[in-house]
């Protein structure tokens, strides 16, 4: 008797098995909840807004001492800062004319004998692809970015790729974590989903913009300066000529 219940209850689990979707089961896996009531993904993390305000020397020696904490290390203040960087539209221009020619660059897959593989390739001609290659370029600058490719479609492809804020990851352990000041998290290197998350760069590089930011702040600084000079005292003198009468 138990060995006929048995073979219909698989019998029925493989049924299941067969109308189940394989993107309905990993949404399952990658949405659930633990005993705690949070999600066992580090894909429900919480943004930050984003707010422009003039930063100084002072935020960029902070952001960098909280980034290079031996002891617990957090790149929300110099995410921000990079934020505010990045708002310079010289600084845009002169990244775009290093991000899209590589993305526009031509190449080949080839196996091990050295053919092209062009079935391999038609799968990469994506925008998401794009999007990768601009992800993986923002860590020279950056120090590190994390990717997140586990945005499907619905025929299993992935439909776009997502830079995860450095707020809200610590490469040094591996983890995505909710909140900026949260102890735990989870982590983007073990599980059935690990081949979902990209990680670029060296967990403890800071990048050019950590080099640059002097400058940057200066030219920065320096034309706010400006600015609110002319906006002071930029009314222009006003002359009035009159005839004298002799």
């Amino acid at each position: 008797m138990y060995k006929k219940l048995r073979e219909i209850f698989n019998w029925f689990q493989q049924k299941a098995i067969r109308r189940m979707s394989l993107k309905n089961i990993l949404n399952e896996y990658y949405y659930r909840m633990d005993s705690s009531g949070l999600p066992t993904s580090g894909t429900m993390y919480k943004r930050q807004a984003v707010v422009y305000r003039e930063k100084t020397i002072d935020d960029w020696i902070m952001s960098v001492t909280a980034a290079t904490d031996p002891d617990d290390p957090r790149r929300g203040l110099l995410y921000r800062f990079f934020q505010s960087l990045y708002n310079d539209e010289h600084l845009q221009t002169t990244i775009d004319n290093r991000v899209l020619p590589v993305q526009q660059a031509k190449y080949n897959l080839v196996d091990d004998n050295d053919n092209e593989d062009e079935e391999a390739k038609k799968l990469l001609d994506r925008p998401w692809f794009h999007q990768l290659i601009r992800i993986c370029f923002l860590h020279q600058l950056q120090g590190v970015s994390l990717a997140d490719l586990s945005h499907l479609d619905d025929n299993l492809e992935i439909s776009h790729v997502e830079e995860i804020p450095m707020s809200n990851y610590i490469p040094q352990q591996q983890i995505i974590i909710r909140e900026e000041s949260d102890q735990t998290g989870w982590s983007y290197k073990d599980g059935a989903l690990e081949p979902y998350y990209v990680q670029f760069g060296n967990p403890w590089s800071l990048g050019m913009l950590n080099e640059l930011a002097v400058i940057i702040l200066a030219k920065k600084l320096g034309l706010g300066a400006w600015m609110n000079y002319i906006e002071k005292y930029g009314v222009p003198p006003v002359f009035v000529t009159s005839r004298q009468n002799g």
